[in-house]
This record gives structure tokens, sequence and C-alpha cells, in this order.
């Protein structure tokens, strides 16, 4: 009986030099140590001189065996967890500095080992988006829906995928499903006002972004895409209006630019009035 308690703490000790320091393997370790201990002669003497009598010498390790399948069950799912998230933040940081390479090499990792968890197929789908590489974001993504289709991160991403493959319908769709079951949602409501506004659906358009309105009083976005819509549905005061407002909002350099012009050409259409 001594010689597997020897053997588990032997594999036990193997087990931590590969995977290093963790409540598991602490836990692991000291079970594993009980069970020598208790297997070895002189543990069966002290019993019987407690005045326990009979063999005993199964019962102990019966135990220890018994706690060592408890301890493993209790603390590998978060040992599994905390692989996934420390992967998972170590693979977006190689993608946020566009070494792509090293990414995807974790990234195949950890689908590989845990090909049904939703958030790895999400951080794939992100680093093929980042990559441009949409066609593929795409199937990882409706991989992940298909595991957890109430994952608002998932069908944002999704939908936002298909606009950048240019299937500007079916990106509208998923948006607007998006915002009916959660009106306050931010982002997915500015991508329905600037679809609508490229097909020139401008009062659409103005509905939505007024909607924002309520949502994020002071942004910048909404009070510029406002503008541009009440500009082209002519309806210079209140595009001029948007414009100031928008004006006071810090923009760069660039749609400041862009303002200004289109301020230009407004004080002229209302000058002609």
């Amino acid at each position: 009986m001594w010689g597997i308690g020897a053997l588990l703490v032997l594999g036990t000790l193997i087990q931590l030099a590969i995977t290093g320091i963790n409540t598991l393997n602490i836990v692991l370790l000291i079970v594993s140590v009980l069970f020598l201990l208790s297997s070895l002669p002189f543990s069966m003497k002290l019993l019987r001189k407690l005045g326990l009598k009979g063999n005993f010498s199964f019962i102990v390790p019966l135990i220890l065996i018994l706690v060592y399948l408890v301890a493993g069950a209790i603390f590998t799912p978060y040992k599994e967890e905390n692989e996934i998230i420390s992967n998972y933040e170590k693979a977006m940081k190689l993608v946020e500095k566009k070494d792509y390479e090293k990414a995807e090499e974790v990234f195949t990792v950890l689908e590989e080992k845990y090909p049904y968890d939703d958030r790895i197929l999400l951080g794939k789908a992100l680093y093929y988006m980042d990559a441009k590489n949409f066609d593929s974001a795409l199937s990882y993504l409706r991989n992940a829906n298909g595991i957890n289709p109430y994952d608002l991160n998932i069908q944002y991403n999704m939908a936002l995928t298909y606009y950048h493959l240019g299937d500007k319908d079916r990106a509208l769709e998923q948006f607007e499903e998006m915002v009916n079951s959660n009106p306050r949602l931010y982002l997915p409501r500015v991508y329905i006002a600037i679809i609508n506004m490229q097909k020139g659906e401008y009062p659409a358009a103005i509905y939505h972004l007024n909607q924002l309105r309520l949502i994020s009083p002071e942004s910048l976005d909404v009070y510029y895409y406002l503008g541009k819509s009440h500009f082209e549905l002519m309806e210079y005061s209140k595009a001029k209006e948007a414009y100031e407002r928008a004006l006071m909002l810090n923009p760069s350099s660039e749609i400041q630019n862009k303002i200004n012009n289109a301020l230009g050409k407004i004080a002229i259409y209302l000058g002609g009035d």
C-alpha cells in the first residue's frame, strides 16, 4: 500500500513541476503525502495503541483517495478557467501589438483544448477581424453564437462583420434585433443610423440619432451624423444647430474641417433664403 502512496507523491511532484504552484497542486501534494504516511507500518501500530482493533490499512488510504478525487473535481474547473482567461488575455495583447502569428498560435492551442468555449471562439473571431479577415471571423462568430446565442458581444461583432463584408441589410437586421431587445444599446444604434444614412434613409437615421441623444447627450458622433442627415434633407437650420453642437465636443481636426466646410455651405443656403 505504501508503494501506491509513494507513486502518488511522485506523480503529484511531477505535476507540480510541469504546471507550477497552485491551490490544486498544493492540496493534491498534501493528500498524497498523507496517503503515504497513513500506509506505512507505524501508522497501523499507532491505531492499535489508540485501542482500535482490526485491519485498518485500507480505510485511511480509501478516505484519502476520496479526498484526492473530490479536491480534483473542485479545483480542476478553476484551474481550467484561469488557464483560459490568462491565455485569452495574452492572445488579445498580441493582437493589439499586431503580432498575429503568435496570437494565432495561442488561440489554436486554446481552441484544440477547449473547442466548445464560446469565449475562445469569439477571441479567435476578434483576431481575424483585426487582421481584416472577415470571412474567417464570421465563421467563428457563427460557431460562438451557436454555443451562446444570448451573448451581446458575439451578436454585435457578427453584425459588424456583416457590415464590413458589405452585407448591409443583414447587418442592419441584426443590429435592429439587438436594439429591439435592449433600446439603450449605444453602438448597435449608431450603426443603424449609419447604415440608414448610407441607404439614403435620412428620416430613419435622424430618429435613431435622436434616441441616441437621450442615451449619450455628449456624443460627438451623434451630433455630427445629425448635422449630415439634416443637411441632406435640406433642413439647414437643424443641420447648423447639430454641427455647432458637435464643434463644442472637441472633434478631431479632420472632423472639424468637415464641419466648418458644411457650415460654410449652410451659411450660403440660409443667406439665400
